[in-house]
């Protein structure tokens, strides 16, 4: 796996991929990226702009980025510009701005690891769109042959 900072220039390749990905190229990149760096990107402002995203992966998204320790240790108060972030995300995905198209993601079962756990406990405040699991397709690597990192080979080398 190749190291990738925002320092590089390999971004507005992922972001020209993700223009055209399908709900569930999406979702897989999401479930498969290293968000090591990521967090304030262009990319994850991409994916948290596009209004096609699917509710799951935004869900998964939220959690990936770390959303239970921002959101639920801090109360999502905070100037920082990654829980501005998930800030954003939580308040969409609440306000239905994502829409499901029939992938799956549970942050309670998240391939055998609870999200919601390793943050817990849930404040009495905490959305149900945010732990409640997304019933679907679920997608696995057999899916996807041909990716890295949650990426098409083909992309992926031209990091």
């Amino acid at each position: 796996m190749r190291t990738m900072s925002v320092d590089n220039d390999w971004q507005p390749v992922v972001i020209e991929y993700l223009a055209t990905a399908t709900p569930q190229q999406k979702h897989y990149f999401v479930l498969r990226t290293n968000y090591d760096d990521l967090e304030d990107s262009p990319i994850v402002a991409t994916l948290i702009d596009d209004p096609s995203l699917d509710a799951a992966t935004a869900q998964a998204l939220f959690w990936l980025l770390g959303g239970g320790a921002h959101w639920f240790e801090l109360g999502g108060e905070s100037e920082d510009p990654e829980v501005l972030t998930l800030t954003t995300l939580r308040d969409r995905l609440i306000t239905g701005f994502y829409r499901g198209s029939g992938l799956a993601f549970d942050p309670r079962d998240d391939e055998g690891h609870d999200w919601v756990a390793e943050y817990g406990p849930l404040p009495d405040n905490a959305a149900p769109q945010l732990v409640h699991p997304h019933p679907g397709a679920e997608l696995g690597a057999d899916d996807f042959d041909d990716y890295l990192d949650g990426l098409p080979v083909d992309v992926y080398d031209r990091l």
